[in-house]
């Protein structure tokens, strides 16, 4: 993750704030931060699941004026951060996934869950008389 800043009136080119490789971050409700040692707070909510992550750095910052600021993620990071904030979510589709698993085990008698139905007589069709 990269959160860079350039002028907004006048700009002369982008300014680091802050880098950080998030899938490496430590994790945790309540941890310490400093210079060379980001850390990701996880934040629960009245569910006691994780509701938001906030990125605590360090960063020398000498500015003055209007800045854009911009925030790059890479699609490991954004997986990592999804996996943070929903692993009630994870867990539970890992269950239900194995539970779909067991019972075609149990319904098709073998361990192979590709294997096929088996096969049931064709029924004739239904003939109506007049």
């Amino acid at each position: 993750m990269r959160i860079t800043a350039a002028g907004w009136a006048r700009n002369h080119g982008e300014v680091t704030i802050t880098e950080a490789d998030l899938t490496a971050v430590k994790a945790d409700e309540k941890l310490t931060y400093g210079p060379n040692n980001p850390g990701l707070v996880l934040s629960k909510g009245w569910s006691r699941h994780v509701r938001q992550v906030q990125l605590c750095c360090f960063a020398q910052m000498r500015f003055t004026g209007d800045y854009a600021v911009r925030v790059t993620l890479e699609k490991e990071e954004i997986a990592r951060l999804y996996a943070l904030t929903h692993a009630k979510e994870i867990e539970e589709l890992k269950r239900v996934q194995l539970t779909i698993a067991d019972a075609s085990k149990f319904i098709l008698g073998s361990d192979d869950p590709s294997a096929e139905l088996p096969q049931t007589p064709a029924q004739p069709a239904f003939e109506r008389r007049f």
